[in-house]
């Protein structure tokens, strides 16, 4: 692997771990031993028809990691806990992984220096958690051999790739500063700041090797490809045992991934990871309720994407057509149903309700100037359930004045029509207002309403429609359009590309592996299913030059 371009983008991230008498004994950090073989799970065939290598993504190779993956993956082989709230914070496009707003600086460089020290000092400070890092008792300040062993282990998880030789050498070379301070665990504190600060574990580095007679393909190796895997299904780095098939060469071959990730997909990780992609693609991951509330909402579609996918492995589209619902006695009241009791429970919904759609979790998408905004939750529809998108707003157009003077006083919908009237607006809240205004029966918390906030002179009809599908009222009926109209799985297809890829912009050959999917499952698909078959397609492992 040529290595010499994470120097470029090292600085001061190589060596912000090694002061004083050790900043210059290293110089980066793996060798070539071989795992034990891991059994694969029963995971099925590989389906005849995935996207083949020639619908690889266009993906630089190197991404950096989120908040959550360092913490995760941080905290999984330090055994304490990691977090990195003390860097900047990650964009939401809606993913937080999106690799265009991963902007390096000093505010990332200096808290990262800051948090590494602590981090390590704080393993060093248990003897329990720091003889599980190290592996091995040292017989004295000077151990290298108990030094190099922990050294090829660490520095595998860390980097997710075996050490080489020379890199070996660079980290063994600190056993001489914990001889100079008759200390054997100084050179682990050094060793463990500067493997948290190292460009390859703070990037996922993604070099392959070309396929002949095809310009710009390039093929991943095993570890490359464990890597992907592990972050995609756990939102973490690779495990001892994941690194162990990419040794064996078990991850070499389509149908080898797929039974590496029927056995991830098993896990409580893989759970956590695609209930969090359900909370930023749905728009709940954060909300803007009180606490209690917001976190019963929470809990309740979490609840709801966890029974479909993975408790009853049903079709996903059951999540918008579940007729029964999750909720807490606080849920219960802003939906108007029996209580539930001391701990929340899975009661119908009633009628006009089905599904994350009518959940207050989701409805509160939207929100505006104290109150729900037709043209923001009809904009978040198209964005984010159907993938349709929305035109880009007229330069120099200001979205957050409040309404004007002479329409201030007026009803929502005639401050609404008021904006149809204008020839600089109409264009796209015609194609927007409609859908939003369909769900205006619903406020913030997605508690039923008949007039509008403080205005009782102003009646909510709650009807809308969807240019071209037709009209309806309440979250129920929306649901009902948008099932028949097919986009729902295609936007998924489309989303969870998204979130594998880093990126919210998907190219022409993104956009022809989305289409075959589509193509694949005519009809119903379980989630479990189309994961396990993404990861299957020849694509999954190639990636192509930018």
């Amino acid at each position: 692997m040529n290595r010499w371009l994470i120097g470029l983008l090292a600085g001061p991230l190589a060596i912000g771990a090694c002061k004083n008498d050790a900043s210059n004994l290293l110089r980066g950090a793996g060798d070539d031993s071989l795992g034990v073989e891991a059994v694969d799970p029963g995971a099925g065939p590989v389906p005849a028809g995935l996207p083949g290598q020639a619908l690889a993504s266009k993906a630089p190779a190197l991404r950096r990691l989120t908040h959550r993956e360092f913490e995760l993956t941080a905290s999984a082989f330090l055994g304490v806990p990691v977090s990195a709230e003390v860097l900047p914070r990650d964009a939401r496009t809606p993913f937080d992984n999106d690799y265009s707003t991963q902007a390096i600086s000093d505010a990332f460089v200096r808290p990262l220096e800051s948090m590494a020290e602590k981090l390590a000092a704080s393993v060093i400070a248990d003897p329990a958690k720091r003889d599980a890092v190290v592996g091995c008792v040292p017989t004295g300040p000077g151990d290298v051999e108990c030094f190099t062993s922990f050294v090829k282990h660490f520095g595998r998880l860390a980097l997710r790739r075996p050490l080489e030789t020379d890199e070996v050498l660079s980290f063994t070379a600190l056993i001489e500063v914990a001889k100079a301070r008759n200390d054997f665990y100084v050179a682990v504190d050094l060793a463990l700041r500067s493997f948290l600060q190292h460009p390859e574990f703070l990037y996922r580095v993604e070099v392959g090797s070309l396929v002949g007679g095809s310009p710009g393909l390039v093929k991943l190796n095993g570890f490359e490809v464990a890597t992907r895997l592990a972050f995609f299904l756990t939102g973490a780095g690779p495990s001892d045992a994941l690194l162990d098939r990419a040794a064996a060469g078990k991850l070499d071959q389509p149908q080898g991934i797929r039974n590496a990730a029927a056995e991830l997909l098993a896990t409580p990780a893989a759970r956590a990871q695609v209930l969090r992609m359900f909370q930023m693609w749905m728009g709940y991951e954060r909300l803007a309720q009180p606490d209690p509330l917001a976190n019963a909402m929470r809990t309740e579609s979490d609840a709801l994407v966890e029974k479909v996918i993975f408790d009853d492995n049903r079709p996903w589209l059951d999540v918008f057509r579940s007729t029964e619902t999750y909720i807490s006695d606080a849920l219960a009241t802003v939906y108007e149903l029996p209580l539930p009791g001391a701990q929340p429970k899975w009661v119908s919904f009633g009628p006009g309700r089905k599904g994350l759609l009518s959940q207050g979790s989701l409805l509160s998408n939207g929100q505006k100037f104290g109150d729900t905004s037709p043209t923001q939750r009809g904009k978040w529809i198209l964005e984010q359930i159907t993938c349709d998108g929305v035109l880009p707003t007229p330069p120099g157009l200001k979205l957050d004045e409040p309404p004007k003077a002479e329409t201030a006083n007026a009803c929502k919908h005639d401050r609404y029509m008021a904006l149809q009237a204008n020839p600089s607006c109409a264009s796209c809240h015609k194609s927007i207002d409609g859908i939003g205004f369909g769900l205006e029966g619903y406020d913030e918390t997605g508690k039923r309403r008949k007039i509008e906030p403080g205005r009782p002179d102003c009646a909510i009809d709650g009807k809308g429609n969807i240019p071209g599908a037709g009209a309806f009222s309440g979250p129920a009926e929306l649901t009902d359009l948008l099932l028949k109209s097919g986009k729902l799985s295609q936007c998924m297809f489309k989303q969870v590309k998204r979130f594998a890829n880093g990126r919210r912009e998907l190219d022409s050959a993104d956009e022809e592996y989305v289409g075959s999917f589509s193509k694949q499952y005519s009809g119903e698909v379980k989630m479990k299913d189309f994961l396990l078959d993404m990861v299957s397609s020849e694509a999954f492992g190639s990636r192509r030059s930018p």
